[in-house]
């Protein structure tokens, strides 16, 4: 989350998905307020155990980021990909 909140990007640790405790409302909330996820590549693996199939349904799984690539071009290689 520091890494992406120094680029100004909204973040969310494993604990705060954790609190979101596979709840529906609450992961579709999340899937309407933003147009793209990203996720570390560790954490992307646990994303269906955290939050249960919601962002799937919704289109919206998060697209895996390295450690090592640079996150403003990994966000801006994601705005071109939604707009299509």
């Amino acid at each position: 989350p520091r890494r992406a909140k120094h680029h100004g990007i909204d973040a969310m640790s494993t604990e705060d998905l954790k609190k979101l405790n596979k709840n529906k409302k609450l992961i579709k909330k999340l899937a309407r307020k933003y147009d793209a996820f990203l996720a570390s590549d560790g954490l992307i693996k646990q994303i269906p155990r955290l939050l249960g199939p919601g962002l799937s349904k919704a289109g919206k799984f998060p697209t895996p980021i390295s450690h090592a690539e640079d996150m403003a071009n990994k966000v801006t290689d994601v705005k071109k990909w939604e707009k299509g």
